[in-house]
């Protein structure tokens, strides 16, 4: 039995750390290769979703934090790579403004809800 739990821990942290990455990637492509901020906290929200509904509340919100940081410092790294010039947060104050506070507490609220549905609801 221990080894089926351990297994099963295994596959809720696998799952929450591809939302994450997903996310991030979502991120870079959206912005970086298409140009478009309108779905940002779209992704922001589906990506705490999925990782809250995975791991306990804490590290969920925290995944899904570093989920926005990294596709936003993914994007200005893309666009570092096609000829940019601005420092990290130049970029981020010039393309996503205060939009970025609204990824971050989107991301945080739906991984702590979701976390906390899964906990109640077990």
């Amino acid at each position: 039995m221990a080894a089926a739990a351990r297994h099963e821990t295994r596959r809720r942290w696998l799952i929450a750390g591809l939302g994450c990455a997903a996310g991030g990637l979502a991120v870079v492509l959206l912005v970086g290769v298409f140009g478009l901020t309108s779905g940002l906290l779209f992704i922001a929200g589906a990506s705490g979703l999925a990782i809250g509904s995975q791991v306990p509340m804490r590290p969920a919100v925290l995944l899904a934090i570093g989920g926005v940081v990294a596709g936003d410092v993914g994007t200005w790294l893309y666009a570092r790579w096609e000829g940019g010039v601005l420092d990290l947060p130049a970029y981020t104050l010039e393309i996503f403004g205060a939009g970025i506070i609204g990824q971050v507490l989107v991301a945080a609220l739906a991984a702590a809800i979701a976390a906390e549905w899964i906990r109640t609801n077990r």
